[in-house]
């Protein structure tokens, strides 16, 4: 199945504001995130849409990289989506957005290997 894929930057480089170091957080790996029939699909009331999925990198509240976003698909008519290539070891969030409606947020997800 073929997804309109933002690809997943091979790291995030941030400056550290407290000196003048800068830290690479790498994001490239064996994991996957993906929403399958019937729990993980975007849909409306029931009904499965094609709708933006978000995926952040989780990290503690201040560390370096936290909410930065990773990966950007559209879910696909029946709303299933994958993102493929994440790090083994790192959590992320994942927002699925539709104009009109109220995101859907699925927190601190792991992803499989």
């Amino acid at each position: 199945m073929a997804y309109d894929v933002m690809p997943p930057p091979t790291d995030i480089i941030l400056p550290f504001f407290r000196d003048v170091e800068t830290y690479h957080v790498p994001l490239t790996g064996p994991g996957r995130l993906a929403g399958e029939f019937p729990d993980g699909i975007t849909t409306v009331e029931g009904v499965p849409v094609p709708a933006e999925v978000r995926v952040l990198l989780r990290r503690a509240s201040g560390q370096v990289g936290d909410g930065a976003v990773v990966a950007v698909v559209q879910s696909a008519a029946d709303g299933t989506w994958e993102v493929t290539g994440l790090p083994e070891g790192f959590t992320f969030d994942v927002t699925a957005r539709l104009a009109g409606q109220n995101d859907v947020i699925m927190s601190d997800i792991t992803p499989v290997v």
